[in-house]
């Protein structure tokens, strides 16, 4: 790109890129006419365990090759080896799935070795490598007084987060992360080399701006629209449990319909330390920031009010946990390091009445151990400006905010008790919400995810499937399936190849 500058984002990814393998580069244990290339990690090479490890420790997966591409072409030989094998393929970047969807017993093409950051800062746009992890990708970014809107755990991978929608502290000033991505390069199901703009293959970029990842080919790099950024305020509110029907009343009827430039987020949790607490983040000064927050000042007395202003970048580092002493500012408490979890969603399209509000309680008073936390994050202002048809996000219009039920644990023996926690909470809170789900927060429980994560959108989602991948080559438990084959049109077109690599 002119003037731009190209940036390595490897500070972040020592513990997940397996720095120090040894690479197995000799022939794989299938046999094969096609060629991998790129770092290879097979069962019995050292550092086979830390190169399958996954954040979620609830699981133990062994894959029987793990390939590592550090180049776009790497990523088309694996898949065509993949194809010429039958091998299961898996998706992975950021290792973030909360369900054991982007790793398998077959293959798993891992792409945190493309991880190259190209700024253009004064057309104010950015390639960035599928492999980018979010708090390296803000640190570039912020170089040049930009930045993209995603969310706070600093190691998340930006392709997963993009292709999901991606909600974060932004999101409300600046939409999601899918609302500012312009183009993707992808490899697809042949092993070849394709773009998706808003005139080459339009139809996958409007599924990539939040389809989901792991259905429609393998994406390398995404370019996307930055935004300016510098000073901005924060603030902090912690209350007593006692105080929380008041104040989730308050907050629900406030937080997606307040200043666009404030993103509000509030937290109920089974731990006394902090049982009812709101986080946020304001593009403007602590001043402005002070007389927003009142409707939540009214609703209870906070034990704790911070507002402050700050820089943007030092705001980040403080949600993500990254700041030494500053851990009580973690956006969610996964974002300290890998865990046992399970994790589920929902989206309000109304208000809790009170009934609702009650069920949430009553949910943490029932958590088996007091690690659970019922997540609420604000919607409205820009996210909801644009039309639900406009991308495979479907989740905008009249949505108020989403609910995310959280629970963490160390032992083993705890586990049947908390997952059974998260899938009932879901059940119980099912009268008060829209049924929906948030496709970054996968949940193998849910039975009708087709709409649950994507609505009115699924239809067209199988079309582009069916037109990309038609022989369901990246498949997953929740991938996009192609339409059945006596109900193909005859007519479909093809993709447009970008390049062919040599075979």
């Amino acid at each position: 790109m002119r003037d731009g500058e190209r940036t390595a984002s490897k500070g972040a990814r020592a513990e997940r890129s397996t720095r120090g393998i040894t690479a197995s580069r000799s022939r794989p244990t299938w046999s094969t006419p096609a060629r991998l290339t790129g770092r290879i990690v097979r069962p019995g090479d050292r550092g086979y365990d830390a190169a399958r490890a996954m954040f979620n420790l609830r699981f133990d997966v062994r894959p029987r090759l793990i390939a590592f591409c550090q180049t776009a072409d790497d990523v088309g030989n694996a898949v065509r080896w993949a194809r010429d094998n039958h091998a299961p393929i898996h998706v992975r970047s950021g290792r973030h799935a909360y369900e054991p969807l982007s790793i398998g017993e077959g293959i798993v093409i891992d792409v945190v070795d493309l991880d190259s950051v190209t700024i253009d800062p004064g057309n104010r746009l950015a390639v960035v490598g599928a492999g980018v992890a979010l708090l390296p990708l803000y640190e570039a970014l912020w170089r040049h007084g930009l930045t993209v809107p995603g969310g706070s755990c600093p190691t998340v991978g930006i392709a997963g987060l993009t292709l999901g929608g991606g909600y974060g502290l932004l999101s409300r000033r600046f939409g999601l992360t899918c609302d500012s991505l312009l183009a993707v390069e992808m490899i697809d199901a042949r092993g070849d080399r394709i773009m998706a703009t808003e005139t080459r293959n339009p139809d996958l970029l409007w599924a990539c701006r939040g389809g989901g990842g792991g259905s429609f080919g393998i994406v390398t790099s995404l370019t996307f629209r930055l935004h300016p950024i510098g000073a901005v305020s924060t603030y902090r509110l912690v209350w007593n449990l006692e105080d929380l029907a008041s104040v989730l009343e308050a907050w629900q009827r406030w937080a997606p319909f307040t200043d666009d430039r404030l993103t509000s987020l509030l937290h109920l949790r089974s731990s006394p330390a902090a049982p009812v607490e709101s986080i946020g983040l304001f593009t403007g000064s602590a001043a402005e920031l002070t007389p927003l927050l009142a409707p939540l000042a009214r609703a209870a007395r906070a034990r704790v009010v911070e507002i402050v202003d700050t820089t943007y970048i030092e705001a980040t580092r403080r949600f993500a946990g990254v700041v030494p002493g500053e851990v009580r500012w973690r956006a969610h408490w996964h974002a300290a390091g890998r865990a046992r979890f399970k994790n589920t969603s929902d989206f309000a399209r109304r208000p809790l009445d009170a009934a609702g509000i009650e069920t949430l309680r009553a949910r943490l008073a029932a958590a088996p151990i007091p690690r659970a936390v019922i997540g609420l994050d604000a919607y409205g202002g820009a996210v909801n400006r644009i039309p639900e048809d406009a991308t495979a996000f479907s989740h905008r219009g009249g949505t108020l905010y989403s609910l995310q039920y959280q629970m963490y644990w160390k032992s083993g023996s705890d586990e049947r008790a908390c997952v059974q926690w998260a899938v009932e909470t879901r059940a119980a809170m099912a009268p008060f919400v829209s049924g929906e789900a948030y496709v970054n927060y996968p949940d193998l429980a849910i039975r009708d995810w087709q709409t649950a994560y994507f609505g009115s959108s699924f239809s067209r989602l199988v079309s582009v499937k069916t037109r990309f991948d038609p022989d369901d080559v990246f498949r997953h438990a929740q991938s996009v399936p192609p339409a059945p084959r006596e109900e193909r049109h005859p007519a479909l077109p093809g993709r447009e190849p970008l390049v062919k690599p040599a075979r």
